[in-house]
C-alpha cells in the first residue's frame, strides 16, 4: 500500500526466518504470488524488482540450512520430499476422514466450523473478494495449505499440526465479520468459551502416556 521498498525487504527477512523455523513457510510464496496475480491494484509488483529481492533475501537467510543439507546428502530435504512421496502411491479416503476428525478437535469444533464456513463464503463470493485486497491476501494464505494438505490426506497421513497456518487468517476474517454486527454475538461468546474448554482438555490429554489411537496417535509423548 505504501509502495516503500523497505517493507518488501523486511518481508524477505521474515520469510527467511520462517524458512529456518519450518519448511512449510514456503507456502507463503505461492500464497502471496496468487494474491499479486489476482489483485488488480497489486499486480504491478510482479513487474518490479522488490518482490524478487525479497525472495533473494529469504534465500540468503536460509543459506545455513542449504549448506548443512549439502554436507549431509540433502537429508532433511529428502525426508520432506522424496521419502514422504514413497508412501503416497495409493488413495486412502480414511486419511482424509481422519484429518477432518483431528482438525475438528485440534482447531476446536467452533473455530473449525467457523473457519471453513468463512473460507467457503469468501471463495463463493470471489468477485467481491477480488475487490478487497486485505480479504484476498488472507484467503490466499489459507487456501494454499488447506488445499495442499487436504489433497495430500487422500494419499498419506497428514499430521494435525500441518494445517496450523490455515486458521489464523480465516479466524481473523471470521471475527471481523462477526464484530461488524456491533455488539459481540452471543453465539461467538459461547463458541469461544467452548473452544477454550476443548483446548484445556486437549492440553490435559497430551499428558496421557500412549493412548490407543492407532496410526492417529501422532502426538503422545
Amino acid at each position: 500500500r505504501t509502495g516503500e521498498t523497505r517493507w518488501w525487504l523486511l518481508a524477505g527477512l521474515a520469510l527467511g526466518l520462517g524458512f529456518l523455523a519450518k519448511y512449510t513457510a514456503v507456502l507463503l510464496v505461492p500464497a502471496v504470488g496468487i494474491y499479486l496475480v489476482l489483485s488488480p491494484s497489486q499486480r504491478h509488483w510482479l513487474r518490479r524488482p522488490q518482490p524478487w529481492l525479497a525472495l533473494i533475501i529469504a534465500a540468503i537467510v536460509f543459506t545455513p540450512v542449504i549448506t548443512w543439507n549439502a554436507q549431509h546428502d540433502w537429508a532433511s530435504f529428502a525426508f520432506q520430499s522424496t521419502q514422504r512421496a514413497v508412501g503416497m502411491d495409493q488413495w486412502r479416503v480414511r486419511y482424509l476422514l481422519q484429518l477432518l476428525g483431528t482438525q475438528f478437535i485440534v482447531a476446536t469444533p467452533y473455530l473449525f466450523v467457523l473457519a471453513l464456513a468463512t473460507w467457503w463464503t469468501a471463495v463463493r463470493g470471489w468477485r467481491a473478494l477480488l475487490a478487497d485486497d486485505t480479504r484476498l491476501l488472507l484467503v490466499a494464505s489459507a487456501t494454499v495449505p488447506l488445499l495442499l494438505f487436504a489433497f495430500a490426506s487422500l494419499r498419506s497421513l497428514v499430521k494435525p499440526n500441518w494445517l496450523a497456518p490455515v486458521y489464523p487468517p480465516l479466524i481473523v476474517l471470521a471475527l471481523q465479520a462477526q464484530l461488524k454486527q456491533g455488539a459481540v454475538p452471543r453465539a461467538l461468546k459461547i463458541g469461544l468459551a467452548s473452544s477454550a474448554a476443548v483446548l484445556c482438555a486437549a492440553a490435559a490429554a497430551v499428558t496421557l502416556p500412549n493412548p490407543w489411537l492407532g496410526v492417529g496417535n501422532t502426538w503422545s509423548g
